[in-house]
């Protein structure tokens, strides 16, 4: 049986008691993203898990050591904090930027309605957890590996979804970013949504990117 913790925006289940400071970094998690989109989100299930076969359960399939989080139609299930050092290659302190990235995609499936493009959905979630900061390990975008669809059986490229998600919004600021994440799930032509929203077509705003990398 779970314990059940009301933390506002969010219910929170844990076969164990919560203590203040996890609770405390929760709430500035959610509160950082929320401030970024300009949103609210509707109340939300948060369940902490103790074991990968737990987690493999809930999310229907095995999963590699370095996840430590998902979202499904209720909410985030996570690791909680005192397994995350047992149950994966992460380590406690890596809780909070986990959290942040995990409360990233519901914002942006509130707005956009969708997961996709995985380019922005996690380079979004990427930079957020890295405090809106340029990655360090400078790489080129390259349009096939940024737009491939997701494969579980092939790791995701973040380091490449965030970088160009941080020049995105360093030279044309968040709210071209928001806009597309708005017109996304009704658009028909995502080329042409980026040409309307930026100017330029995506294969022209990665050469613009790698012009200032």
């Amino acid at each position: 049986m779970k314990n059940e913790f009301d933390l506002g925006f969010c219910k929170l289940y844990s076969k164990k008691t919560i203590n203040y400071r996890d609770k405390i970094l929760i709430v500035k998690a959610y509160n950082i993203v929320k401030k970024f989109f300009n949103i609210s989100l509707p109340k939300f299930d948060l369940v902490f898990v103790g074991t990968r076969k737990e987690f493999n359960r809930l999310l229907g399939r095995e999963t590699p050591i370095y996840m430590i989080g998902f979202v499904n139609r209720r909410g985030i299930v996570i690791f909680s904090p005192e397994k995350i050092g047992y149950e994966t290659c992460w380590k406690r302190t890596d809780f909070y930027s986990t959290m942040v990235h995990e409360i990233s995609h519901l914002f942006f499936r509130r707005i956009s309605k969708k997961n996709v493009p995985v380019w922005l959905n996690e380079g979004l979630a990427t930079y957020l957890q890295n405090n809106c900061t340029a990655t360090k390990k400078r790489i080129k975008i390259s349009y096939p590996e940024l737009t491939r669809k997701f494969n579980t059986k092939q790791s995701l490229n973040y380091n490449m979804y965030w970088g160009f998600v941080y020049y995105l919004i360093k030279y044309y600021k968040k709210e071209k970013i928001i806009k597309i994440m708005r017109k996304i799930g009704k658009s028909k032509n995502n080329e042409k949504l980026f040409k309307f929203t930026y100017g330029k077509i995506l294969k022209d705003l990665i050469k613009d990117v790698n012009n200032k990398i």
